[in-house]
């Protein structure tokens, strides 16, 4: 598999994994992105609902098409690089993504503290589920999520930095807020 074949199947992954939640058309995937938010709502007894912490509306890979201004929070895939080999003859390979998070101000309730708040729980969250090791369901580890060429290619995630905040637009009363969440991805090509 070359290098772009590898980005490809990184990003599949993740975009299926937090999408999705399936594995080979698994018919019980596991918990997607929105599940866990919707459980995090739930789990705040009222304090936070869909209009403090809504579902994410749309998610993209490559490239953000900024659509967002019509769907929010709008979630982008986007590839930042990729790390040094440590063997010429290894299979592994490093893919660096940020996770961009797009959160418009009609969307949420509040001003903009609550905005940028509202970026902060879903980049949590994203954390949170790529921390996921054990096997539990389909899809339930990123390792096990996507399809196609997809399929337990992925090594490990972390988190590569910090998650920042950006203020979009000039009216600061109702931002547009976008989270960059930098991930450094080892993947496994084929042989």
């Amino acid at each position: 598999m070359s290098t772009l074949g590898g980005y490809d199947s990184v990003l599949e992954a993740l975009r299926e994994f937090l999408e999705d939640g399936t594995y080979e058309g698994s018919g019980s995937p596991a918990d997607t992105l929105n599940d866990a938010l919707g459980a995090r709502r739930t789990a705040s007894g009222g304090a936070l609902t869909t209009s403090d912490l809504p579902d994410v509306a749309l998610f993209e890979t490559w490239w953000p098409s900024r659509s967002a201004a019509e769907r929010s929070p709008a979630v982008a895939i986007v590839p930042r690089g990729m790390g040094p080999e440590d063997n010429a003859r290894s299979r592994r390979y490093v893919c660096l993504v940020d996770i961009l998070i797009w959160v418009t101000a009609a969307d949420i309730a509040g001003g903009p503290l609550q905005i940028v708040r509202a970026g902060a729980l879903i980049a949590e969250e994203i954390v949170q589920m790529t921390r996921r090791t054990t096997q539990g369901e389909e899809g339930y580890c990123l390792n096990h999520g996507g399809t196609g060429d997809a399929i337990n290619k992925i090594i490990s995630v972390r988190q590569d930095g910090d998650a920042v905040p950006t203020l979009i637009g000039t009216n600061l009363h109702a931002p547009n807020v976008e989270w960059a969440l930098p991930l450094r991805i080892e993947a496994r090509r084929e042989a």
